[in-house]
Formats: C-alpha cells, sequence, structure tokens
C-alpha cells in the first residue's frame, strides 16, 4: 500500500510571524505529526528554542513497546497529569523492560508543551492545535538513511506506517500543514488561510 499525501498549496510567512499566529489561542499542547523523517523533530525544536516550552518525543513513548499502539500509554501517564497541571516524570513500559536509564519529564503547571511523532493526529487523542510536516515519500526515505538509518529498519518500520497513515489521513486532521523540506529558514511554507499575515 503506498500512501500518497495530497498536492498542497503552500503559502509563505515568516517563521516568527506563523508561530504567533499558532500560538494566539494560547494552546495547552501543540502536535506535531508527520511522516519518518519529515521533519518533526527539527520543527519541534526550533519551536521550543522560541517558545522555552518542553517537547515530548513519542519515539521515547513507543521505544520497544509498540509503534503505533501507545495512544492510551500517552493519555494517561504524559497528557492526563499535564492536563491536571502536575509534573510528569514517567517511565515507558520499553524503558523497564529494557533497562533505560531516565524518564520522560514535563514540569508541572506547564502552560505549553510542544509533542512530536508519527501517529499523533488520530481520532483517539485530542490536541489543542495540530500540525502535518508533509514530505515526498522517497525524499523521507534518502533523508532517514542520509543520517545514519538502517535502510532494512526504515523498510520495516514503513510496513506499519504506511497502512497507519493511509486508515487516519492525519493531515485531514491538522490546524496547519508545513512544507517539511525546510524549517530552518526565515520562511515557512504552509497551507492554513485563517492564519494572520
Amino acid at each position: 500500500m503506498i500512501s500518497h499525501e495530497p498536492s498542497f498549496h503552500w503559502r509563505s510567512q515568516p517563521f516568527d510571524q506563523w508561530l504567533r499566529a499558532l500560538l494566539a489561542c494560547h494552546p495547552r499542547w501543540i502536535a506535531i505529526d508527520g511522516r519518518g523523517g519529515a521533519g518533526k523533530s527539527t520543527l519541534a525544536a526550533r519551536m521550543s528554542d522560541v517558545t522555552g516550552a518542553p517537547v515530548v518525543y513519542v519515539d521515547d513513548v513507543s521505544w520497544n513497546f509498540s509503534r503505533f499502539g501507545w495512544a492510551e500509554e500517552l493519555k494517561e501517564n504524559i497528557v492526563a497529569p499535564v492536563n491536571a497541571g502536575e509534573a510528569v516524570d514517567y517511565r515507558p513500559p520499553g524503558w523497564v523492560t529494557h533497562n533505560r536509564p531516565g524518564s520522560i519529564r514535563v514540569p508541572g503547571r506547564c502552560p505549553l508543551v510542544i509533542i512530536e511523532g508519527t501517529g499523533l493526529l488520530r481520532p483517539e487523542l485530542e490536541w489543542d492545535t495540530g500540525v502535518w510536516v508533509a514530505g515526498d515519500l522517497e525524499a523521507l526515505r534518502a533523508r532517514c538513511i542520509e543520517r545514519g538509518e538502517d535502510p532494512n529498519f526504515y523498510d520495516d518500520w514503513q510496513v506499519e506506517e504506511l497502512p497507519f497513515i493511509e486508515n487516519n489521513r492525519p493531515w485531514l486532521r491538522a490546524d496547519d500543514v508545513v512544507d517539511g523540506s525546510n524549517l530552518l529558514g526565515e520562511t515557512i511554507f504552509h497551507t492554513a488561510t485563517h492564519l494572520p499575515e
């Protein structure tokens, strides 16, 4: 199954202006979704640098646990405590089983949390603001291999990722879609028409 995204019509906007518009509704959560290698972590880090918000990485929750069956684990152990104003100090199941040191931590009473990972924009998870990072399948595979990922691991991952994305079409749940091909420039390319110039 090949899961292609639609052709998006991009508009350009200075990154800082785009981010201010995204924050205008004072979200508690900004969820960044996209395929493997799309640029989710890059965008999350850049947004965190500007806002000071902590970043939660779904890869940490799913590590040696489940590629996409982590929604309830995430809701119960991270989302619910943050929404209640509580601090998070959480060791996911894979961390415990494989003796991975440390934990996922989020400060208490955190006004904004950025969360990134493939599979966030799905029906069973609710976010204040959702962003889909778009990318070309072939280009994303090349990017992942270029940064050191095992091609066999990447292809094995796609066996689950492609049908998951095909079934959920997460870009339809996003408040905005951004072009992941250049997320470090002064200008960002995105689709939302409701964000001010």
